[in-house]
């Protein structure tokens, strides 16, 4: 259903109009809703999405579309490694960063991330380290 939303918008299908039979400074504000619904997580995008993206996005759920890097999981390998997962958007490749002070960041690695989840190993451990990642 092909639909256009002006920008920029306090609300989405929400709508205030003053009751034409107000008198002066008896103006009544009415309210109405015309989405009869609620929304979560609305996404923006540049382009209109072909059919194809939109069921791609769909059948992929939860794990559809991940707009910013997150860490899934921590671990230690056993041989002085620890192993990093970690899911961004899909094509979006990422760079992960170490530090050991939070003041001081260094670039660890840069990863491809074709599928939306990858993994790193890092064998580089201090004492104790802080890791982050970024999407580009």
């Amino acid at each position: 259903m092909p639909v256009s939303i002006p920008l920029p918008r306090v609300c989405i299908g929400v709508d205030f109009f003053v009751d034409p039979n107000a008198i002066g400074s008896k103006a009544s504000y009415q309210f109405t809703d015309y989405l009869l619904g609620s929304l979560d997580e609305i996404q923006v995008f540049s382009r209109a999405l072909s059919g194809s993206e939109i069921s791609a996005i769909y059948s992929a759920g939860s794990a559809g579309l991940v707009c910013a890097p997150e860490f899934t999981g921590l671990g230690p390998t056993g041989n002085g490694q620890v192993q990093l997962n970690l899911r961004g958007q899909t094509g979006k490749d990422l760079t992960l960063y170490a530090s050991t002070n939070l003041v001081a960041w260094n670039t660890l690695a840069g990863i491809s991330n074709p599928t939306g989840a990858v993994q790193n190993l890092d064998s580089t451990l201090p004492p104790q380290k802080f890791y982050r990642a970024s999407q580009r």
